[in-house]
């Protein structure tokens, strides 16, 4: 076996910047918090590797690569740079102590996005009122808290490799006139309007603690559209490529999360139990495609169905000795699988494959039990 060295070395450095300035004020009944920064972060990473083959001497390691076969030596190395600049804000207000007020605003830049698409802008607000507070509610003496609340915004998206927006050239080797020579191609695709992915939620909720919170915990009911989804798009084969990222389409979500936790047991001489128990129902499904087509096979993606789905032949059975006429129509056996003919062609194709589910679960729910002592 020929003798092989090998080097490599990465360099790789994140610097992030946070800045901001808090101001508190009451007035009376009026309770103020405001909260304004600036944030900015920058991700680099350098990579160079060497390798080589038919070394004049193994004991030479990757201490001198070049004395090898120089057609046989590989050389790479790679930049890359992304970076985030963010202005945020923040006001707080409370009302006689009972009225809560929430806006916040973020002004998000991702460079890895698209020229004219790289900056977003994400506004929130939320209201809540401390029922608690109020004396025909004080008077049950049962209820330590009762807080319904609303609130509504936005977020972003940016998570896809830098440079997607741009179309890269690799290089290869080829003959020309038997030597060696350098070509060049299109290795990626560019996305020129490649943009932020946009998450609106609205979210109703309520905090309540019983017996001195004893026993306390929250119901949220939740619904979440998500737009400009940043996705593989499969492109047709003769491109000679596979797949692009892309803004896609969009989502919804749309569920509801409760939260309990009690306090069972506590005494004096040190000795507690807690209880929490959590559970949550998700429905997602896509509400569009790009081009408002209806499904796209290649990525797995069907409009009215979550994400991610089983997109497969559906089994139904065994081919049985007194089907054994249907079965060779078919071109089976009995004691093979039987898959169900979805469209009655007598035949079984790709055109027989059908959504059978989804990994993602209706119902997830959580307990755990917390001892302590002393």
């Amino acid at each position: 076996e020929p003798s092989r060295g090998y080097i490599g070395i990465t360099d790789r450095s994140y610097i992030q910047s946070e800045s901001f300035i808090t101001f508190n004020k009451e007035i009376g009944i009026h309770n103020f918090s405001i909260v304004g920064g600036q944030s900015i972060s920058k991700d680099i990473e350098k990579n160079a590797k060497e390798e080589a083959t038919n070394l004049l001497s193994k004991t030479q390691l990757y201490y001198n690569l070049f004395a090898s076969d120089l057609e046989q030596t590989t050389i790479h190395s790679d930049y890359v740079q992304q970076q985030l600049l963010s202005f945020f804000g923040r006001i707080n207000y409370i009302l006689a102590d009972r009225f809560l007020f929430t806006f916040t605003f973020r002004s998000d830049g991702a460079s890895v996005l698209a020229e004219g698409h790289k900056r977003q802008n994400f506004p929130s607000g939320a209201f809540a009122v401390k029922m608690q507070e109020f004396s025909f509610i004080k008077s049950i003496t049962a209820i330590s808290e009762l807080k319904p609340r609303i609130s509504y915004g936005t977020s972003g998206n940016y998570s896809i490799a830098p440079y997607s927006t741009a179309a890269r050239l690799g290089a290869t080797m080829y003959s020309w006139d038997e030597s060696p020579a350098t070509g060049y191609y299109l290795r990626t695709i560019g996305v020129k309007d490649l943009e932020w992915e946009t998450t609106r939620t609205v979210n109703v909720g309520l905090d309540f603690g019983l017996l001195k919170n004893r026993v306390y915990g929250s119901i949220d009911i939740y619904k979440q559209n998500t737009t400009d989804l940043l996705l593989d798009a499969r492109v047709p084969s003769f491109s000679g490529y596979y797949s692009v990222i892309d803004n896609i389409g969009e989502t919804e979500n749309k569920g509801i999360e409760a939260l309990i936790n009690s306090t069972n047991i506590s005494t004096e001489s040190g000795f507690k139990w807690s209880t929490g128990f959590t559970v949550s129902h998700n429905k997602e499904k896509i509400v569009k495609l790009n081009q408002d087509v209806l499904e796209d096979i290649n990525t797995g993606l069907f409009v009215g169905h979550p994400i991610d789905v089983h997109y497969d032949y559906k089994k139904i059975g065994i081919w049985q000795q007194s089907d054994s006429a249907l079965a060779s129509l078919y071109w089976y056996r009995p004691g093979e699988i039987r898959i169900e003919d979805l469209n009655n062609d007598t035949a079984i194709s790709a055109e027989d494959k059908q959504i059978l589910g989804t990994p993602r679960p209706k119902v997830t729910f959580g307990l755990n039990n917390r001892f302590e002592y002393k």
